[in-house]
């Protein structure tokens, strides 16, 4: 008797040993910079060993992706999210079975919650502090680099830079392999070439920072760090340029009946709904343009050496903000008329300039429009917005003489830009699709279709 009640007094030891040891810890999604992201990359699947500081999901958001960690050992029971998700702070990943003794785990068991029924803790946004003992960094140039902490190691291992190698990993991810040909390659070439000129893009970073000059010897400076939209925007841009052969073609449309019609228009409109102005005309026209010429509404495969026709129509409008430049996209603006146009215009404008646009009004857009009509100007050269193939550039419309076999006349007319990839588009397609764009527009005909 006294045998099987010590029998039973040991089960129920060994019962609550594991209780009190194991445990399901649900990993949240902390508070990485931006309101929302999306899920781009799920790093783990379910059954998965994973140790501490392993990287479980990839999100995106704001132009500029990175990479949450797990900050406990264990195994992986559920996921929540999936590719495509929008997630915010607080959204439940993964949940992880667990089994690291209490006493190795206080930080972790502070910044969370239990719940005794279920024996499930709960990382909560506290879960930041976590993300910064990872040695992730906040929203910084690397956090554009994807790399598992296994090639981070092989990296560190042997004092590689991994801004140093050149990823070829879905969506810029930088693999074992990458590392291990970047570490042969500096072997080989360690006596002969400069391992800056690598890669040619660090390069130009590191010889900026040699010829850095301090402005302060010179008298009183006054510094301003980028905001987060403008570091984004610069690493877009300057990869655009570095890539692509700009040419920008230069030229003006006469609106002077389609400035005519407008104020028409605008006439019947109450007072208290807001007014349409050039820009949706002109983009109606530019769509029917791009139907037409569909090489402009393309983009280049590198890699493959393809160009990609794409048979949607989703027009990109750059709006200044207060802290930098965005591009939300009208997407499918073929299906619209012009009302919808000028409508879905000053709703994305608007959102952009309250900061309330979504991830996916950033995405996708196969053409950009740059307006420069309420500024001023007579011309300037958009930068392509990669990786697009081209970008029409819009300035102030002025009041011109124009020659009619029989006198000068005042005619309305805005100039235009026309900025194109060299590789793709040449000269005389540039100009065609110009001279469509311009009779479209000054003859009205797009807007009998």
């Amino acid at each position: 008797m006294q045998c099987k009640n010590l029998i039973l007094i040991q089960k129920k030891l060994i019962h609550v040993f594991f209780k009190r040891s194991i445990m399901d810890v649900i990993i949240q999604v902390p508070n990485i910079g931006f309101e929302e992201a999306e899920i781009i990359e799920i790093l783990v699947n379910v059954g998965d060993i994973i140790e501490s500081d392993q990287g479980i999901v990839t999100v995106e958001g704001q132009k500029a992706s990175i990479e949450i960690p797990t900050t406990i050992s264990g195994v992986v029971k559920k996921i929540f999210v999936a590719v495509g998700d929008i997630v915010i702070p607080g959204t439940e990943v993964v949940m992880i079975t667990s089994n690291q003794k209490k006493e190795n785990n206080n930080s972790l068991l502070k910044s969370s919650s239990l719940n005794n029924d279920d024996n499930t803790y709960h990382i909560t946004n506290k879960f930041k502090t976590s993300i910064k003992q990872t040695n992730i960094p906040h929203l910084s140039y690397k956090t554009l680099l994807h790399a598992s902490p296994a090639v981070r190691r092989l990296s560190r291992e042997n004092n590689i830079n991994l801004d140093d190698v050149k990823p070829s990993g879905p969506k810029g991810r930088i693999l074992k392999q990458d590392v291990e040909l970047f570490l042969k390659n500096k072997e080989v070439l360690h006596d002969n070439v400069n391992i800056k000129q690598y890669h040619q893009d660090d390069n130009d970073a590191l010889l900026m920072k040699k010829t850095n000059i301090n402005s302060d010897q010179f008298g009183v400076i006054e510094s301003l760090k980028l905001s987060s939209i403008q570091k984004k925007v610069s690493i877009n841009l300057s990869k655009s340029w570095k890539t692509i052969p700009h040419v920008t073609h230069f030229d003006e449309i006469d609106v002077t009946q389609l400035e005519k019609f407008r104020k028409k228009l605008n006439m019947n409109i109450d007072d208290n709904v807001k007014k349409i102005t050039l820009l949706p005309f002109i983009i109606k026209s530019l769509i029917q343009s791009l139907q037409l010429f569909s090489k402009f509404n393309s983009s280049f495969d590198e890699k493959n050496n393809l160009i990609i026709f794409k048979k949607y129509i989703n027009i990109g409008i750059a709006v200044d903000i207060e802290d930098g430049l965005t591009v939300p996209v009208l997407k499918n603006s073929e299906q619209y008329s012009i009302q919808q146009i000028a409508k879905n215009i000053d709703n994305l404008v608007e959102n952009a300039r309250n900061h309330t646009l979504n991830v996916s009004d950033l995405k996708g857009s196969s053409f950009t429009v740059s307006n420069l009509g309420k500024i001023g100007g007579t011309g300037f050269t958009p930068i392509i917005n990669y990786p697009e193939v081209a970008i029409l550039g819009l300035s102030q419309m002025c009041i011109k003489p124009i020659w009619n076999n029989d006198k000068f006349i005042p005619r309305s007319v805005i100039p235009i830009s026309l900025t194109y990839d060299h590789r793709i588009i040449n000269g005389l397609e540039s100009a065609k699709f110009i001279d469509f764009l311009k009779k479209n527009i000054s003859s009205m005909n797009f807007l009998l279709s």
